[in-house]
């Protein structure tokens, strides 16, 4: 090998200085053109698949080398890049023979009998392709990059005072910058637990990949806590959903981006349970009768056939006395009703979530006339249902806004980075042209540095000998004139010098 390099190196040192330029400059432009043929040719793969498990990776690269189908590998073989016109049909060939499975095994196990298996075995297979199939699904949630479930599920005893309760634990691996809500866990867990017999969500406890216990504000039994954060919850997803939606009403009048938005509620979580029982004396001679007793007693006077008093006396003889005719009659009425009391009886309970109080504030790009912000208060207060009367408040105010930033979204930002890739790619030609020169100027400096240092040198030490020739004089002149024209301009002597070689 040194002696290998020592041949070269000589070979190269016998080179003309136009000859090592030439060179060098076609190695550039050689090795830029590979640099730059890979950038470009690395575009016409497209990722299929990321983050795949070892056994995932090996069934999915066979059956590409089956199909025939080029491929990379990346990521130590996590992730595989296709041509990009065969991306989604490659996906779809893998999608149908069941790839990737995710490092997990489903309920697809028992689509082959195994001779030979007990029951124990057959429950044994049953718990892992629940596991599996569990962690499918936890694996579609958008925070949740990949999950692990273990599940003890008990065997099922006669006798039910003796019965074991299933137990749960998850482990999630979120994605880089992402925190899973309450609510979220609070899924999480009701999936488990109605998905595993006897499983309860108290007997499950998901931790994240920090070590975090996520399920712990489920099983304290102070949920003081809980509530508070619930309502807080609320509260927020109300004001947002208020705030977009004055936002686009008022956008569509005045643009895109010309108007914020903000609304504070407070929200009334008491939960009212109302019982009134109300009496109401009835009206004379009317109301709904409860009892009505008459009596009525009548007396006539006697001039009939009829005579005498009834019973025994009136029947012996010599003793009948008719009464005299001028006897008055009599007559007697009673009537007694009773009315029912008029009694109304109220239930009465008011859910918890009621508005309290609300407060928006809007402001708006520009300079608008006073009557405009009445109207725009107007239409704010009659969209949202605000009442003035119970304390709710509302402040419109325009302003010109700062207009030296803009959001872009990530399309527009990979578009724009795109864009620049010819810019970078100039700036690295520059740059290698820059060496390039820089390299050169060494090189000369180099060469011709020792020769003009001779010749100052020789004009030192001849330059007091008076016994010089007329051939040495005339030498001498020139390396004067020379010397003369260096310390003055140096440029044009190192452009001069790069000619004459060029010339060479």
């Amino acid at each position: 090998m040194e002696s290998l390099l020592n041949s070269l190196k000589e070979s190269w040192n016998k080179l003309s200085p136009r000859t090592r330029i030439v060179g060098g400059v076609i190695s550039l432009i050689v090795f830029f053109s590979i640099i730059i043929f890979a950038l470009f040719s690395s575009s016409d793969y497209h990722l299929l698949y990321t983050n795949l498990d070892l056994n995932d990776a090996a069934a999915v690269v066979d059956v590409l080398r089956e199909n025939g189908i080029s491929y990379k590998l990346n990521d130590n073989g996590s992730s595989i890049l296709v041509p990009a016109d065969l991306v989604y049909e490659t996906r779809l060939t893998l999608a149908s023979q069941g790839l990737p499975q995710g490092g997990v095994v489903g309920f697809e196990t028992f689509e082959t009998t195994r001779l030979g298996e007990t029951e124990a075995d057959r429950q044994l297979r049953y718990r892992i392709a629940l596991e599996g199939e569990l962690i499918r699904t936890i694996r579609g949630i958008q925070e949740v990059e990949d999950a692990r479930v273990h599940l003890v599920i008990p065997t099922r005893s006669i006798f039910i005072n003796e019965s074991q309760p299933s137990k749960a634990s998850v482990l999630l691996t979120l994605k880089p910058g992402v925190v899973l809500s309450n609510q979220q866990v609070r899924g999480i867990t009701h999936l488990l637990a109605t998905s595993v017999e006897r499983l309860s969500p108290e007997n499950i406890t998901i931790v994240d990949n920090r070590g975090n216990v996520l399920s712990d504000f489920m099983n304290t039994a102070d949920l003081d806590g809980n509530i508070v954060s619930q309502r807080f919850e609320l509260e927020t997803a109300f004001e947002k959903q208020l705030a977009a939606d004055v936002t686009a009403m008022l956008e569509r009048i005045y643009g895109y981006g010309k108007v914020v938005t903000l609304v504070n509620v407070e929200l009334n979580f008491d939960t009212i349970e109302q019982y009134n029982e109300l009496f109401t004396a009835p009206q004379r001679d009317t109301g709904l009768v409860r009892s009505q007793q008459s009596y009525s007693e009548v007396y006539l006077d006697s001039t009939a056939a009829a005579q005498g008093v009834a019973g025994a006396q009136s029947n012996i003889p010599g003793y009948v006395e008719l009464e005299s005719q001028d006897s008055p009659a009599f007559s007697k009425q009673e009537s007694i009703i009773n009315y029912e009391l008029n009694r109304t009886e109220i239930h009465r309970s008011t859910p918890p979530g009621s508005i309290k109080n609300l407060s928006v504030s809007v402001w708006i790009n520009g300079e608008l006339p006073q009557v405009e912000i009445e109207n725009i208060e107007t239409s704010v207060i009659n969209s949202l249902g605000m009442k003035l009367e119970r304390g709710d408040l509302i402040s419109v105010n325009s302003v010109p806004f700062e207009t030296d930033f803009r959001l872009i979204s990530a399309d527009e930002f990979i578009k724009d980075t795109l864009s620049y890739k010819w810019i970078y790619l100039t700036l690295i030609v520059l740059s290698v042209l820059l060496l390039i020169t820089i390299v050169i100027r060494r090189v000369l400096k180099r060469k011709y540095q020792p020769q003009v240092a001779a010749s100052v040198d020789y004009i030192d030490e001849h330059a007091e000998d008076k016994r010089l020739s007329p051939e040495e004089k005339a030498k001498l002149d020139t390396i004067t004139r020379l010397r003369q024209y260096v310390n003055e301009k140096p440029k044009e002597f190192a452009q001069m010098l790069r000619s004459w070689l060029m010339d060479e």
